[in-house]
């Protein structure tokens, strides 16, 4: 089940887990957003046929990421692009989180493989503030 975090009707981020998966592909984010997410259930003998994606430039301006909970628990808090705090919320085993906008922190409640995928290139001091939660 598809759950969204949003705060004066802005969309934050979008959770999912993969036990929710019907057949076929599941796109979670839509067709304008920086980064895409979706994910394919199929049966077995299913077959996608080679494709190459062509090349084309394309303006984007911002960073979103996509975190894929392998293994353990972990509480994700978000903030607003103000940096005052949202909610909390506890991503579980086998949960996907596309973060679209504000910000985020993470804590371990156990010990947790995050795999996570953004929009590049990384740009080192510039693609991040660090920030101290003050609540």
């Amino acid at each position: 089940m598809l759950k969204q975090i949003k705060h004066n009707n802005d969309l934050f981020a979008l959770i999912y887990s993969s036990e929710d998966l019907e057949e076929g592909i599941n796109f979670v984010t839509d067709d304008e957003a920086i980064l895409q997410l979706g994910a394919m259930k199929r049966a077995k003998g299913y077959v996608i046929e080679p494709h190459i994606h062509t090349p084309f430039e394309r303006n984007i301006i911002g960073t979103n990421e996509v975190m894929y909970l392998q293994e353990g628990r972990v509480k994700v808090t978000f903030f607003t692009e103000e940096k005052k705090f949202l909610e909390d919320l506890i991503l579980e085993k086998g949960q996907w989180i596309v973060f679209v906008k504000g910000g985020h922190g993470f804590e371990m409640l156990e010990t947790s493989v995050l795999i996570e995928v953004k929009n590049g290139p990384y740009a080192h001091d510039m693609d991040k503030i660090r920030f101290v939660n003050e609540e």
